[in-house]
């Protein structure tokens, strides 16, 4: 399970990424850790992976009040198209 990895999905959707109020973008897992990860954890067979801060706090939400989960993502997915 993914969460925010370095790459130019939001540029190449029209979607411009958000910025921190200091003009900073938000803290994402890099391209290269993501795939790095993803290569241990088929080596290692392992269920489930989950890439960066972001996708471990989400997933546990997700456990614990699903439908919640699913109202912050899609706010956060509004509040990017504008």
């Amino acid at each position: 399970i993914p969460g925010a990895i370095g790459t130019n999905i939001a540029t190449n959707s029209g979607v411009e990424a958000p910025t921190m109020p200091d003009g900073k973008t938000p803290k994402m897992t890099s391209a290269d850790e993501a795939a790095h990860q993803i290569i241990e954890a088929v080596r290692e067979d392992t269920f489930r992976v989950l890439i960066g801060g972001d996708a471990r706090m989400l997933d546990r939400m997700s456990r614990v009040a699903p439908v919640k989960a699913i109202g912050i993502v899609a706010d956060r997915m509004k509040a990017l198209l504008g």
